[in-house]
């Protein structure tokens, strides 16, 4: 009986990740490199369509990490049925960085790869972006 309710507790989950069409959305999934080169160790990383009207499930400790290191990359699946997505950083300062604005937002159309750089003028967190590999 217990295998029964964590497999009816899978189900309901890949059901509501997936909209319930988890066949189509299983198609979709790709996967995506991110690399730190900003300079820091990130704290937390959210990454949700833009859409979605929350931050969702922080991804590093998702992953099993407590942080993201500079010069160190993550991998992770998304659903290539969106391609426009809000990127939220939380540096290990404190500091934060979001691009989540109608015309501020991560395009994973095509991506594989994404890196967080700073554009070396100085520490302040406004400084950073992204660029798609």
């Amino acid at each position: 009986m217990k295998s029964f309710k964590v497999i009816s507790i899978l189900a309901l989950t890949l059901l509501l990740l997936t909209g319930g069409d988890s066949t189509a959305h299983a198609r979709n999934m790709k996967n995506l490199s991110i690399y730190n080169n900003s300079g820091y160790t990130i704290k937390a990383l959210y990454l949700v369509p833009f859409n979605q009207s929350n931050w969702g499930k922080e991804q590093i400790n998702m992953l099993g990490y407590y942080s993201f290191p500079n010069k160190t990359s993550l991998k992770l699946s998304y659903n290539a049925d969106y391609t426009k997505w809000k990127m939220r950083i939380v540096f290990n300062n404190g500091a934060t960085r979001e691009w989540s604005q109608t015309n501020n937002y991560v395009n994973l159309s095509g991506a594989y790869k994404l890196t967080i750089v700073s554009d070396g003028k100085s520490g302040s967190v406004e400084n950073f972006r992204w660029q798609k590999n």
